[in-house]
């Protein structure tokens, strides 16, 4: 498992980093899957009930700055760590939350295009 890098991405005028993670499983096999750093806050929130979860997720940044590209690099390494740390605990590692969150076809943790249809319900 590794975060390779990120992008950025706009919806809605905003723009938002999307970090690339490879998942490899025990057959060898790997896939990309891509996350914002919403979806690793949405799955720190679910760990944190379980107990031994001690880990700590990378602050959220507060304000932008002009080292933009320097931050989201810095989080890459850092979420990167958050995800070995995490997997590397066998009770929280089992979890299907976690797999939901490694799989390429998770629902509960994509996001992009699919946003069209949340505004239209708003």
């Amino acid at each position: 498992l590794q975060v390779l890098g990120a992008y950025y991405e706009n919806l809605d005028s905003k723009s938002f980093a999307v970090y690339s993670i490879a998942v490899t499983d025990a057959d060898n096999k790997t896939w990309m899957v891509k996350r914002r750093y919403r979806n690793f806050d949405r799955l720190h929130q679910y760990l944190k009930n379980i107990p031994n979860y001690k880990l700590q997720l990378p602050p959220k940044r507060i304000f932008s700055s002009s080292t933009e590209d320097a931050f989201v690099y810095k989080r890459c390494i850092q979420l990167n760590k958050y995800l070995q740390d995490l997997l590397s605990m066998a009770n929280i590692a089992e979890q299907q939350e976690v797999w939901d969150f490694l799989s390429m076809s998770s629902k509960k943790y994509s996001f992009g295009r699919s946003s069209s249809v949340v505004r239209t319900l708003a």
